[in-house]
């Protein structure tokens, strides 16, 4: 599947209601599970020295665009995951951000959050931003900067920029260039696309997402040989990461 270019084999009704009904019940799992952690935390004095981050690196698509699974779209319901902050120590109550946010914006506001310094330099700057501001006083502010998505599935590419309220995807599919414009205020489940009607809106937002992909290859990461301890090992171990 590689959507919309791409779509999944025919389900019917049944199939996709006995589908949504797993998932359902994996979410319930997680959520009885989740439910034992925070009351460990709370039993042993731990909850207000904690902070705890709810998210995803995915959703799923349940036949919104004629797919099933993740992997093959950025559409919303592949792409806007939950993002939940709690800690009783330090972090306001029921505030909820107004603007879409980035989870590249995860580790700077962890830094600000927990006053803390990295043990190295960036050698380039940081796409996410610092959102302390946003929750602590000001939520209903907006993102200063656009967000940015990309999927690759071999040769077919798609790349996405949400800049509220406008969603602008571009696809390379058999070596043609497709761009779709949409509006999820009036149009959330991307139903309707619109860069016909405003070539404008579309030329400046592809304009943006061009000079963040070319921005991204000038990027040049190096990579950090070192040996690890027998601490190290173990934990890695145990999460299953090497044997």
């Amino acid at each position: 599947m590689f959507l919309p270019f791409q779509p999944g084999p025919p389900l019917d009704q049944q199939e996709i209601e006995k589908i949504l009904a797993l998932y359902d019940a994996k979410i319930h799992d997680h959520d009885f599970y989740l439910g034992q952690l925070i009351n460990f935390l709370q039993n042993h004095g731990l909850w207000e020295k904690t902070l705890l981050i709810l998210s995803a690196d995915h959703g799923e698509e349940f036949y919104d665009h004629q797919g099933w699974g993740h992997g093959h779209s950025l559409y919303q319901e592949l792409i806007h995951v939950p993002l939940v902050m709690s800690n009783a120590g330090f972090l306001p109550r029921g505030v909820r951000i107004k603007s879409p946010v980035s989870l590249v914006d995860l580790m700077p506001t962890l830094l600000s959050l927990l006053d803390l310094k990295p043990k190295f330099e960036f050698s380039y700057s940081l796409e996410g931003i610092d959102l302390k501001d946003m929750i602590t006083h000001s939520p209903l502010a907006s993102r200063q900067k656009p967000i940015f998505a990309e999927l690759t599935q071999g040769n077919q590419k798609a790349y996405t920029l949400i800049d509220d309220p406008w969603k602008l995807i571009k696809i390379i599919f058999n070596g043609q260039e497709h761009v779709f414009l949409y509006n999820l205020n009036r149009d959330p489940a991307e139903k309707n696309d619109l860069a016909r009607l405003y070539p404008q809106k579309k030329e400046e937002l592809l304009g943006r997402l061009e000079s963040i992909i070319a921005r991204a290859q000038k990027k040049v990461f190096k990579s950090l040989h070192r040996r690890l301890g027998k601490k190290e090992k173990e934990k890695l171990r145990s999460l299953g990461y090497i044997r």
